[in-house]
């Protein structure tokens, strides 16, 4: 297919081990000028090979690939686009015979722009060949590595199966605009982050995302030195920082007194997997494994959790494994300590009903807590719904909702106790209201929201002593008793109340009879 941008051209032009190299490939190509852009590739089906005249082929496909099997020990690094939703959007893989060869074509493709994307991603991995074929990716001169910034400065990047220089982490710790950038499985970096540290530390402006995170990988290196995470921990540009969670306890401290917007800690050990969300008011604790539960390291990091205000929790523990039971116990002790917590995510499973009867009881008698969230309810625990009906009814002010934020509910009864707890939620915004006014909303509340019901209409005169005062002044003494008489005593109070117009009604509406939380988010 001949266009303005690549030209086809006959395999006997070729050096002869070129000829051998691409002897089973139809059709090569050769560019008639530089690409700017991913998309100029996206006209074109199947694999694409294009020959360099520095010796490098590149092929380009439009979804994931992998070369296996070069032949004369040839070097290699493959470049993924993804565009949103890590849609793979295009596959670049360069071979050459030579570092530097290889160095110069990859920066002319990751120099791309994705126009079409609103969060683009870029993986560059060096593909684990045998024998002398491993890419070198410190062959990258500082102005070839920049290049991947150039059309898309806030894109993220993804390192694999390949070292980087201390010079080169300082190329990527000096980006104008926020990057986010992951060193991921068998990355490594030449100084353990000497460099990249000092850079940042030097930083005025947000860095963006660093993530150090190997997931999927059974590798154990630590990419940074502990002295480095600590200077890390200290500079308050980076927005969220990942880690692998593999260092020392002595960092725990400054780990937990970070300014560092999010921190993430994901403990990668085999089957186990453990994830700590951390920000200045969140905290979301993930903990899954197979066979050995690291229970020590986890209840570690709480213990650090003292001086810190915490609104949310989320919490995961998926091990199937007796030690769980314990440390859900632990877990549940550690929320009723904090009185300051407003919003709790409980992801876990309950696998008996003395665990739900205490975590229950924690959440009954919590002060601060106001939305409990529960993903997976456990309906064989609580077929009747006692322990959700109790707790409803016990405290007042919690809102109880599944994985999508809606209310549970389980009948007319809980219908109606989720109903009054509204309403009582929504009587404190009557105390935020004009004196002058105030009296002409309680009797307003008294006629609609709480008519003949008696609980409401307590509830409403004990919170509004002051008014239920004005309102008992208000009525004739010799006012009739009967029922006939309900209007007119209505009647008869009314001149002396002020008049609230039809907004101030609904406002008072909105208050006391369908106050609305909202959804928690976590």
């Amino acid at each position: 297919m001949q266009s303005d941008l690549l030209e086809v051209i006959s395999k006997e032009e070729l050096p002869v081990e070129q000829q051998i190299r691409w002897r089973n490939v139809d059709i090569v190509h050769r560019l008639r000028r530089e690409p700017t852009d991913i998309s100029e590739f996206k006209h074109y089906e199947g694999l694409v090979a294009i020959i360099n005249d520095n010796g490098t082929a590149a092929l380009i496909h439009p979804r994931l690939f992998r070369i296996i099997g070069l032949p004369f020990n040839e070097k290699s690094l493959s470049l993924t686009f993804y565009g949103d939703e890590r849609k793979c959007a295009m596959t670049c893989a360069i071979t050459g015979f030579t570092d530097k060869a290889v160095a110069e074509t990859a920066a002319l493709f990751w120099s791309l722009g994705h126009a079409e994307s609103s969060n683009p991603s870029l993986t560059i991995r060096s593909h684990d060949n045998y024998g002398d074929g491993v890419f070198d990716f410190r062959a990258v001169q500082p102005e070839q590595l920049a290049r991947m910034f150039e059309r898309n400065p806030t894109r993220n990047v993804v390192f694999s199966y390949l070292k980087i220089s201390a010079f080169q982490s300082t190329v990527l710790a000096t980006r104008t605009h926020p990057v986010h950038l992951r060193f991921g499985c068998f990355c490594a970096i030449e100084d353990d982050g000497d460099a990249l540290a000092s850079t940042l530390s030097n930083r005025q402006s947000p860095i963006g995302s660093l993530n150090f995170s190997a997931v999927n990988c059974s590798d154990d290196r630590v990419w940074l030195s502990d002295v480095n995470l600590k200077r890390l921990f200290q500079i308050p540009f980076i927005d969220e920082l990942i880690l692998d969670g593999c260092f020392s306890d002595d960092l725990i401290p400054f780990l937990f007194a970070s300014p560092i917007s999010t921190i993430r800690l994901d403990d990668c050990h085999g089957q186990i997997t453990q994830r700590i969300h951390i920000a200045p008011d969140v905290l979301s604790l993930e903990l899954s494994c197979g066979q050995v539960y690291p229970t020590h390291s986890l209840f570690s990091y709480l213990s650090y959790l003292g001086h810190r205000e915490l609104t949310k929790l989320s919490v995961f523990l998926g091990c199937n494994d007796d030690a769980q039971d314990k440390d859900i116990q632990e877990l549940i002790r550690f929320i009723g300590a904090r009185p300051d917590l407003q919003v709790l995510k409980w992801s876990s499973p309950l696998r008996s009903a003395e665990l739900m009867r205490d975590l229950f009881a924690v959440v009954e008698q919590h002060k601060g807590l106001r939305t409990f969230q529960i993903v997976d309810f456990p309906y064989k625990m609580d077929r009747h719904h006692e322990f959700l009906a109790n707790l409803i009814k016990r405290n007042r002010v919690i809102r109880v909702v599944d994985s999508d934020g809606e209310l549970l509910i389980n009948g007319n009864e809980m219908h109606h106790t989720h109903s009054l707890n509204r309403f009582y939620c929504g009587l404190p915004n009557l105390g935020h209201e004009s004196p002058a006014i105030r009296p002409a909303l309680v009797k307003e509340a008294l006629m609609h929201s709480a008519k003949r019901d008696f609980q409401r209409g307590a509830l409403l005169l004990a919170k509004q002593t002051d008014s239920l005062y004005q309102l008992v002044r208000s009525v004739p003494a010799d006012l009739p008793t009967s029922d006939d008489g309900d209007n007119r005593m209505t009647q008869a109070s009314a001149p002396n109340l002020p008049e609230v117009n039809s907004s101030e009604r609904k406002r008072e509406a909105s208050c006391c009879c369908d106050h609305s939380c909202k959804r928690a988010k976590i």
